[in-house]
């Protein structure tokens, strides 16, 4: 594993670990999914079956709601 590669990895645990503390707050299920992906850090938040408990985090299309952004 190359140098770089180790620093995205390490980059995409730090925001791993954040939305782990978020979903905690809000009481939420999911499980965290980290790679690297084109030169980047990729983390996601994955459920198993239809959890609509997610779908709390974005709004409709994908659009932050209007309370998120003041």
């Amino acid at each position: 594993m190359t140098d770089s590669i180790k620093k995205l990895d390490a980059e995409g645990d730090v925001a791993a670990d954040f939305l782990e503390e978020l979903l905690d707050i809000l009481d939420m299920d999911g499980d965290i999914d980290i790679s690297v992906e084109a030169g980047r850090a990729k983390v996601a938040i994955v459920a198993d079956g239809p959890s609509q408990d997610l779908k709390r985090l974005v709004g409709p299309e994908g659009r932050c709601s209007r309370r998120s952004r003041t």
